[in-house]
């Protein structure tokens, strides 16, 4: 069990306040730079945020994200801009609560296949090093993933595991 209210985690990252009109929107503090956001103006199959190579730690939060079918919600990253998005299995690792590292294609940010408004945050570290990355989701329980790439990292996908579109929402990208 996690220890601290959501606000005292978030606060361990940098994140002191919320958007005064929507829970869930962050307000980008200590270090944190709102790089980009996409608000849903029209359905798209998925939303690519490029040209993040300038920063070593990204928080992806996704708010209030609908889709036209029950399905979860997923982030593939990129080396080469958006080019190509890393999807084979074994390119994330998914750490189970047992300790047991898991091939994976991708990071989830949910569990539930659903048309419902969903929302989540991930702190990606060591995005642009050549090293391994780690990905946390601020679920209950935590999610925690390896991205065991060696080369540096400068986009992010937002998309679902089927082929659904994103049909409401937002998506805010701070970096630092």
């Amino acid at each position: 069990m996690r220890k601290g209210t959501r606000m005292q985690r978030l606060g361990k990252l940098g994140i002191s306040s919320l958007h005064p009109r929507r829970f869930g929107s962050l307000i980008a503090t200590e270090g944190w730079t709102l790089v980009e956001s996409w608000v849903h103006a029209g359905d798209i199959a998925q939303k690519d945020f490029l040209n993040l190579g300038n920063y070593n730690e990204l928080l992806v939060h996704m708010d209030g994200v609908l889709t036209s079918i029950a399905t979860r919600l997923m982030l593939r990253v990129s080396s080469d801009n958006g080019a190509n998005f890393l999807s084979a299995s074994g390119d994330y690792k998914f750490i189970v609560t047992t300790g047991v590292e898991t091939n994976d294609t991708r990071i989830d940010t949910n569990t539930a296949s659903q048309t419902a408004a969903r929302s989540s945050i991930v702190h990606i570290q060591n995005f642009n090093l050549a090293s391994p990355k780690f990905a946390w989701l601020d679920v209950q329980p935590v999610w925690a993933y390896i991205i065991p790439v060696a080369s540096a990292l400068n986009a992010i996908r937002l998309t679902t595991i089927s082929a659904a579109n994103l049909t409401g929402g937002a998506a805010h990208v701070f970096g630092r």
